[in-house]
């Protein structure tokens, strides 16, 4: 039998050709969340069934309430992006070079602090630095990582989140104004080197939560780096954007609300806390309104009422009796609903005394209504009285998912209690501003009617509402300078500063307000323990950017003008000065001898604040005395007070 050959379409191939796939498969990675956990991930399904435009997060982050990142997306687009040369993409040469923390970093004990004044960041954001596997990472993650790096540059610490300066040898000889020199340009070349980032990728061209959360983080940092006239542009700029996308909102019905609002929440809050703070007690323009925050609650889902206890919410997580998504947006309700309290009298100050139409009014009249100023006392009773509340019920660090130890929630709590104290001052001494302007000013033709007080009298009862403040303050200050582990002022970012000043020079100008003699609590001795303490509060300030320096000199300025009025009064009446000579106190075991002998050298030979030279055994010259520098840093005038920041 012959055999024929056979033709090629008789039988079918049993081998596929090569040019065709071998299945209508795809190849998926899961999510970075499930990834981490070694679970089934069904992101892929939910985005292939999901409407065009929409992202979906997956069951398993859903549950878990986390940010659901495919990373396997971004990956691909920066792979895109590298291919198309594009100067924008996160693996440019640029983006490539900026530093980031290292894993330790997010367990130090700077970023759990910051992260609590902060709440606008998860610790899962930053997993690919944990993981060490930053490819295909987003620009905006990879610059809020950097800023967090930058923040801890600012105040001495390294990537590690570690003492920097500790380590290395030469600081050990090194004086405080090189340290302090290193850590600045340090801080600003980092800033600067994020600050071109953001505008090569036009982070502010284009307005988004994650560009203005950046912003926000970024800006206090800017003091190095920028002029007054641009950082005050630039905040407008970022609250404005912060406005307008608080305003398009998503529908309060949309899928994962819970989840989208959390974080759509935390970044508008924090804004409106942040302008409350820094530009509303400085009699500044304001970019949010208190309209704006109740329109932004109609875009948030609904509440099932009143915001739950800390405990309620833990036990409803443990009992999984919630969504983990709601549970973590009442958490996240919770803890700016207490700062917000703050913020929204804050606003109501402005709008009575600090605005400009404000303070033109009070040049106009003498009298202001006094239910407007009795809510401005009570909401900031109110929220003392909800913020040693805390104390007992406790805290959520929503950016590390975990209930907060109790140091840190008693540091949240002191910092906060002490800067309602500087508000009392704040209120006090616009008070005073118009009482000055209206003791020279003529007589009113006729006397408004009873529901408003002349600010004569306001003056006084804010006066009171400071001295019955001043000693609860003194308490919580002397309590965490003496404790080793409390982290309230080596972390502080001006939270306490100022109201630490106020105090000392509520105690330093006590005998212009009040006769000593009669309160034993103003006695010289507990004065200059105060005083001491204030002083000492404010050398533990660790910030670059602080000021602590120049508000440690106006507080010596102004206990030296203090010792001599002591000594001209004792003169006055015939006696023989009982207490050590203006000046020379500041070397006593409270003053800090580094800071003292810096600004002056030797006790014997003093350079005193006026520019003359004092002697321990001469008597000061009364009449020929120049205006001390305390004297007009106690005038305070929110926009204006430090001018030095305006020379940064």
């Amino acid at each position: 039998m012959s055999s024929q050959p056979t033709a090629p379409g008789d039988y079918p191939s049993r081998r596929p050709s090569t040019t065709t796939p071998k299945s209508g498969r795809k190849q998926y990675t899961a999510c970075g969340g499930c990834r981490l956990r070694r679970v089934k991930c069904d992101l892929r399904e939910l985005q292939e069934a999901a409407p065009e435009g929409q992202t979906p997060t997956c069951s398993n982050c859903r549950q878990r309430g986390v940010n659901c990142i495919d990373e396997y997306i971004e990956l691909k687009q920066a792979r895109r992006r590298d291919t198309e040369d594009s100067p924008h993409s996160s693996a440019s040469p640029e983006m490539s070079s900026l530093p980031l923390p290292q894993p330790q970093f997010f367990s130090s004990q700077f970023f759990r602090q910051f992260a609590l004044q902060n709440p606008i960041f998860d610790l899962s954001e930053f997993q690919f630095i944990l993981n060490g596997q930053t490819a295909g990472v987003s620009a905006e993650r990879r610059l809020l990582a950097s800023a967090l790096l930058a923040w801890a540059t600012s105040f001495g610490l390294g990537n590690q989140g570690t003492e920097l300066y500790r380590s290395e040898q030469p600081s050990r000889n090194s004086a405080p104004a090189d340290i302090s020199g290193d850590i600045q340009a340090r801080t600003s070349s980092l800033v600067s080197h994020i600050l071109s980032l953001v505008d090569s990728y036009g982070t502010m061209r284009n307005p988004s939560w994650d560009g203005v959360r950046l912003l926000l983080i970024l800006w206090p940092l800017t003091l190095g780096t920028q002029r007054q006239l641009e950082r005050t542009t630039m905040l407008e700029s970022i609250l404005a954007q912060v406005r307008a996308l608080g305003q398009i909102g998503r529908s309060p019905h949309s899928g994962d609300s819970y989840q989208e609002a959390v974080m759509r929440a935390r970044v508008f809050w924090y804004a409106f806390e942040r302008e409350g703070v820094v530009t509303a007690l400085k009699g500044g323009r304001l970019v949010m309104q208190i309209d704006d925050l109740g329109g932004f609650y109609q875009t948030l889902p609904p509440s099932a009422g009143p915001t739950p206890s800390l405990f309620a919410v833990i036990h409803a997580l443990a009992n999984q009796s919630h969504s983990r998504p709601f549970l973590l947006y009442q958490l996240a309700a919770r803890r700016c609903d207490i700062t917000l309290q703050v913020t929204t009298v804050c606003h109501r100050i402005h709008a009575l005394l600090l605005s400009s139409r404000a303070r033109q009014m009070g040049q106009e009249s003498a009298y202001i209504r006094f239910e407007d100023m009795k809510a401005i006392w009570d909401g900031l009773d109110l929220a003392l009285g909800t913020f040693e509340s805390l104390r007992e019920s406790g805290l959520w660090n929503g950016s590390l998912d975990q209930t907060c130890p109790i140091d840190d929630v008693d540091a949240f709590v002191s910092g906060w209690q002490v800067f309602i104290f500087e508000i009392h001052n704040v209120v006090r001494e616009s008070l005073r501003h118009r009482v000055a302007a209206q003791s020279s000013a003529p007589a009113p033709a006729s006397r408004p009617s009873s529901s408003f007080t002349s600010v004569f009298d306001l003056h006084s009862l804010a006066n009171q509402n400071c001295r019955f403040m001043l000693p609860t303050v003194m308490a919580v200050l002397k309590r965490h300078l003496q404790s080793t582990t409390s982290p309230l002022f080596r972390f502080d970012a001006r939270l306490v500063r100022d109201g630490c000043v106020f105090a000392a020079l509520m105690l330093a100008q006590s005998d212009l307000e009040s006769d000593s003699s009669t309160d034993p609590a103003y006695s010289l001795a507990n004065l200059e323990e105060g005083v001491s303490i204030c002083f000492r509060v404010l050398g533990e300030m660790r910030w670059i950017f602080s000021g602590s320096a120049k508000a440690r000199e106006i507080i010596m300025a102004a206990w030296d003008a203090r010792q001599i009025r002591d000594r001209e009064r004792l003169v006055a009446q015939g006696h023989i000065a009982t207490h050590i000579p203006p000046s020379q106190g500041l070397h006593s075991g409270h003053w800090s001898p580094s800071y003292g002998s810096h600004v002056y050298p030797q006790p014997g030979n003093m350079l005193s604040m006026h520019g003359q030279t004092a002697n321990p055994g001469q008597d000061y010259p009364s009449s020929s005395i120049p205006v001390n520098p305390a004297d007009s840093y106690y005038t305070y005038q929110p926009e204006d007070w430090l001018k030095y920041e305006d020379d940064n």
